[in-house]
């Protein structure tokens, strides 16, 4: 049996929580992405998704008002990085959390003693990894979005009620989506003539 130790939750039995089927899937957080480190095993949670894509025009000819051979194109302006929020999975048992930030309830009630100070303010907690069970799509799904280890948060835990069964239905949220259907303004868009090459 595999365990994975750390604080108070070492000899912490992973293998032992798995169902038939299921696989252990881990991804990072940062704080704001994970509860501000309040999640805890036993709770259920959504995964959400958001990434920064790059919007292309094709870049027009200003003088024959065709596209040029080969086809290029060009950062829109304003809207270089627009990002793109999905829910990718929904009601997930999460079994480890290499840290938390959730005291006991004794520490509630204690008072640091003079030159000192609590536990939860000496150590400083920037990142964890939270571990669920799942199926190996869902790993598929978790590696793609965490393909880029340098940046921290892509994934959102979303904490829902233990006994929820429930699967929500979303079409994700785009800057056009914001537009059309909440309203949102989108700023002035100045369009800069780019030069043209001669052949």
């Amino acid at each position: 049996q595999e365990s994975v130790g750390g604080g108070s939750t070492s000899n912490f039995c992973i293998t032992c929580q798995l169902k038939p089927g299921e696989k252990a899937i881990a991804f990072q957080v940062d704080r704001v992405t994970g509860l501000d480190f309040l999640v805890t095993p036993g709770d259920h949670i959504d995964i959400v998704y958001r990434q920064l894509i790059q919007v292309l025009q094709p870049t027009a000819d200003t003088v024959n008002n065709v596209p040029p051979k080969p086809q290029r194109f060009e950062p829109v302006t304003g809207l270089e990085s627009s990002p793109t929020v999905k829910t990718l999975l929904q009601n997930k048992r999460v079994l480890y959390v290499s840290q938390t930030r959730i005291r006991p309830l004794a520490d509630n009630t204690a008072t640091p003693s003079q030159g000192q100070t609590s536990t939860q303010t000496q150590s400083t907690i920037d990142t964890v990894i939270v571990i669920f069970a799942g199926t190996d799509s869902d790993a598929e799904v978790i590696k793609f979005a965490q393909a880029d280890q340098s940046v921290i948060g892509p994934l959102t835990a979303v904490l829902r009620a233990t006994k929820d069964e429930g699967v929500e239905t979303t079409k994700g949220v785009t800057l056009k989506i914001l537009v059309e259907t909440f309203g949102i303004p989108i700023p002035d868009i100045i369009q800069v003539a780019l030069p043209t090459t001669k052949p």
